[in-house]
């Protein structure tokens, strides 16, 4: 169900005109034989059509009653009404086949999940969660109640779904990427932004509440009750920075609250089996349309699969594993694929969709199979695909399987839970289950029996957090269950006790910022900076010199510590130095600084004199790596006075300094922290300027032209622009940020624009953008009529005008430099561009017309991620970009220059959609109708040029 389906297409069921290719309705019984699992499992047909048709959903009930959504309108409503539905399948002959079914709600427009409540379910449907009830329990709904309105409800791959029931008793929703604005059908006058958020509210009182994370089809939790979504790329992400513990870190700008613990992307790997052929060679055996992400906790797969992550990739015709593991990471974690070349479970068949996967009452691993033909959207296909005739091939089938380990016997009977003794158990279906029964109807007598499963030594650790959060929502916890909670042997009880704390014995939580676990020190450092409770110096010191090595620690450690920043900076910082050796972790320690650097200084009143001469006097004595330190003290915001003194600072110390830093650049043996520290304290380096103009390394040649925006002088910036066209692209970028903010840079380069010694669509997309809107408004104008930029109102006298490039003969050779020139800045094909703008790598599936059209007029259909956004900052200034991240702290851009911008939200004025693609109109002006068509045949066959592969250029001229 995800957005990228479009990048693989299969040649078994491709159209080819007068031939309608066969065999989607394989026998289920004979491609259960060529599946390809793993070798100690086995896998069994649990449903399939008739009584299941379309499903992308299923969970089981306390009965044992499989509830299936069956998403029949996919991709696009068939007439005037849906016809999805939500079906309750039965197997009432106990032999493990559900051959009953039972329609409990149809007409439903675009469902996408449901979670098991009370009398019936909970559901996502047409951008509201809403409750259906079978009251007089015929297993059809009779009461239909609307809990939340206001999800975005548009592609109907990219919507709300997956209401799950979690470990703390909250139902938590994903995202689906679309965003929206929610309200209670109770208070429609109150309105929550779910803008780059999912969503949860409390099924009981109905509170609720964004929060961190941006699920696409897919989310899950791991036993010790953290929060894992996916995207089409991203098969695992794991939610690190809750936003109820964000709302407290002012003044922290926290860019990263998200994890990928698998490899994502085009770091991401799968094997298929099927005969698929991907269109795109960027994404060829990667994941693109991964959903229905599955922590397994199951006893009824092999025990070295508990704890492991499994994730569907239905265009690839397989559901993958990945193992994870906490040496690498010991907070969040890090998963590895399960096996080398092979996956969990392949089938050769391209009809195979798995689009989710739950646990059972036998806690085996359930697969959810749409079984379709094509499965990607419409909205994502070239346009001579969206009508092909096989479009909902498939529409009549579905399946679902279920897997467990070899060797074993399964026993169908009439399922069972004892709210109470299943809570604790092995069982991990039980154990939701159960939980999720006493909080539909809790009552005083379960309290003494719950009581006693805690205590009870064979009781499974998240059986005591599930119940645990029972006694805490109905105020039945006691100061022993507190200091239970936080001295439990298990990890995960020890860090669900730190958040129980927080409402509860607060004194306990300081116990945990010296824990053996980084999870545990991690979470009391949130509970701390959530309650309030601040750490002494030593205290914090401590932490920092033992705990700095993982990366969410060291945030969590700034935001518990921020109030008493400088002083902790500065204790670190003189331990260092005195004893003129490194820490432990010293590296990390290091990092450490540099992140608290920021909040240190930010209180003016403070003075960071003394802790910077400290720091730059050691630096050529000792060998302690802190330039890097140095470095962030003097970038800080509102240290230009600072600078200043340093720079004209002439005392023995200083020039023992410049003189260290200028004879290690002088030898070669610098680093680039070096550089930019010589930068920083010098008014002018020759052995600086040296390299960033005669350095044949790019790479240290482009790391000294990013120093000497501190200190190069007008002359430097001419020079390095007379020579435009001989520098790399990297280069290039900086040249071109000097220009944006200095008029003795710009001008020059406007000249030579004039002079015709550079094209201006050299200048890039937004080269070009800044200088028109350059601060000085001599160069503004002079820019306007240099680089005569006019905007055709009528796209279609443009369109008009390059249309005939369709049908030139062309070259895919000439076109790559006009592609570098023109669309490089903010796209990438290959390792050609940068990839800020959307993926359009799929170009060879498009027409020649489609792609004039795309360049012609980028305004005409732009994706919602891609969006540029105006934030106006309490200073005046003003930034522009996409939005990567978007939380309590910090709004994080991406600009068209690859730059990433993170802006506090104590400093956001304003903020608000400029309704276009960072894509200008008036692109093609710069270009003849020949570079267009060269343009437009690289786009289509970029990916053949290096290759010896033979292609028609002209072939496609529609």
């Amino acid at each position: 169900m995800n957005q990228l389906f479009k990048t693989r297409l299969w040649m078994a069921f491709f159209w080819i005109p007068g031939i309608v290719i066969q065999g989607i309705r394989i026998n289920a019984q004979d491609e259960l034989k060529e599946f390809v699992l793993h070798p100690e499992c086995q896998i069994e047909l649990v449903a399939q059509e008739p009584q299941v048709v379309d499903p992308i959903a299923a969970r089981f009930d306390e009965r044992g009653r499989l509830w299936v959504v069956e998403m029949r309108d996919y991709p696009t409503l068939q007439g005037d009404q849906p016809t999805s539905k939500i079906k309750i399948l039965e197997d009432r002959n106990l032999d493990g086949f559900f051959e009953t079914a039972t329609v409990f709600a149809d007409n439903l427009m675009f469902p996408t999940g449901l979670q098991p409540w009370k009398r019936g379910v909970i559901a996502t449907v047409e951008g509201q969660v809403v409750y259906m009830a079978d009251n007089d329990g015929d297993n059809r709904c009779d009461e239909k109640r609307i809990l939340f309105r206001g999800f975005a409800a548009k592609n109907t791959q990219l919507r709300a779904n997956h209401p799950t029931f979690g470990p703390d008793g909250l139902i938590y929703v994903a995202n689906g990427l679309r965003n929206g604005e929610v309200f209670s059908q109770a208070e429609s006058d109150k309105r929550l932004s779910i803008v780059g958020k999912d969503f949860c509210f409390d099924p009981t009182t109905l509170d609720y509440s964004a929060v961190t994370g941006y699920g696409q089809f897919g989310l899950t939790f791991d036993s010790d009750g953290n929060r894992y979504t996916c995207t089409n790329r991203n098969p695992l992400k794991r939610i690190v920075f809750e936003d109820e513990y964000l709302q407290q870190a002012k003044g922290i700008s926290i860019s990263k609250t998200v994890a990928d613990v698998a490899a994502a992307g085009p770091d991401s790997r799968l094997f298929p089996i099927s005969k698929t052929w991907t269109t795109s060679n960027l994404h060829a055996n990667q994941f693109t349309a991964a959903c229905g992400v599955h922590i397994c906790d199951g006893i009824a797969l092999p025990g070295s699969f508990v704890g492991n992550a499994f994730t569907c990739d239905p265009t690839a015709n397989l559901v993958h594993r990945e193992v994870i593991s906490f040496k690498a990471d010991s907070v969040v974690g890090s998963a590895t694929p399960a096996r080398t070349h092979l996956e969990f479970l392949a089938s050769p068949h391209p009809a195979f969709r798995p689009v989710n996967l739950n646990g059972g009452p036998d806690d085996a691993l359930y697969v959810v199979d749409m079984r379709r033909t094509v499965i990607e959207h419409p909205q994502f296909m070239p346009p001579e695909l969206k009508n092909r005739p096989d479009l909902r091939s498939g529409s009549s089938l579905g399946r679902i399987y279920r897997i467990r380990k070899n060797k074993t016997v399964a026993k169908y009977g009439p399922i069972r839970v004892d709210p109470v003794g299943d809570l604790f158990g092995y069982n991990s279906w039980k154990r939701e289950t159960a939980h999720r029964l006493l909080a539909q109807d809790f009552k005083d007598e379960f309290v003494e029996p719950i009581r006693k499963g805690l205590t009870r030594p064979s009781s499974h650790p998240n059986g005591i957090i599930r119940a645990l959060s029972l006694l805490q929502a109905h105020k039945q916890l006691r100061p022993i269950d507190y200091e239970f909670a936080v001295s439990h042997y298990a990890t995960g009880v020890r860090v669900f006790g730190m958040r129980l704390c927080e409402q509860g014995k607060q004194e306990l939580i300081k116990n945990g910022v010296m824990d053996e676990s980084d999870r545990v020190r991690f979470q009391a450092l949130l509970s701390l900076t959530k309650c309030g409770i601040e750490l002494t110096v030593p205290e914090l010191k401590t932490v920092a010199l033992n705990s700095s090595q993982n990366e969410w620690v060291r945030t969590a450690l700034v935001m518990a510590g921020r109030s008493q920043a400088n002083r902790l900076f500065n204790s670190i910082l003189q331990g260092m130095i005195r004893r003129r050796q490194k820490y432990r972790n010293h590296d990390a320690v290091v990092r450490f600084c540099q992140q608290l650097a920021p909040i240190a200084f930010s209180d003016r009143r403070q003075d960071a004199r003394g802790i910077l001469d400290a720091c730059l006097k050691a630096i050529p004595v000792t060998d302690l790596s802190l330039s890097d330190i140095a470095i962030e003290i003097l970038t800080q915001p509102g240290t230009q006075a600072l600078r200043s003194q340093v720079v004209t600072e002439s005392s023995t110390a200083m020039q023992d300094l410049r003189r260290y830093l200028s004879g290690k650049v002088k030898r070669g043996v610098y680093t680039d922290a070096e550089l930019l520290l010589l930068a920083l304290v010098s008014r002018h380096s020759s052995e600086l300027e040296w390299v960033a103009l005669r350095e044949q390394d790019p790479t240290r040649q482009l790391a000294a032209i990013k120093a000497m925006k501190w200190c190069g002088r007008p002359e430097f910036w001419i020079e390095l622009t007379d020579e435009f066209r001989k520098h790399p692209f990297d280069i290039r970028n900086e040249i071109l940020k000097q220009a944006y903010v200095q008029k003795d840079v710009a001008r020059p380069l406007l000249d030579k624009v004039k002079a015709g010694d550079l094209g201006a669509v050299e200048l890039g997309v937004e080269g070009r953008k800044r200088l028109l809107a350059h601060r000085d408004r001599a160069i503004r104008e002079y820019a306007a009529t240099v680089l005569k930029i006019s905007v055709p109102q009528d796209r279609e006298i443009a369109f008009a005008k390059y249309k005939e490039s369709i049908q030139m003969k062309a070259s895919a050779v000439r076109g790559k430099p006009v592609f570098e020139k023109v669309c490089a800045a903010c796209h990438r094909l290959g390792k050609l561009g940068n990839q800020i703008g959307p993926d359009i790598s799929d170009t060879r599936t498009k027409t020649k017309s489609q792609l004039l059209l795309d360049i012609i007029r980028p305004n005409a259909a732009i994706d919602n991620n891609y969006v540029e956004y105006l934030i106006e900052q309490s200073n005046g200034k003003v930034v522009k970009g996409i939005i990567l991240e978007n939380n309590a702290t910090a709004i994080t851009l991406k600009q068209a220059d690859n730059q990433l911008i993170v802006v506090a939200r104590d400093d956001i004025e304003r903020i608000q959609s400029s309704g276009k693609s960072l894509m200008p109109v008036g692109l093609e002006q710069d270009l003849t109708v020949q570079q267009v068509a060269d343009l437009l045949s690289f786009l289509q066959n970029w990916r053949y040029l290096d290759q010896n592969i033979p292609f028609s250029e002209n072939e496609n001229a529609k």
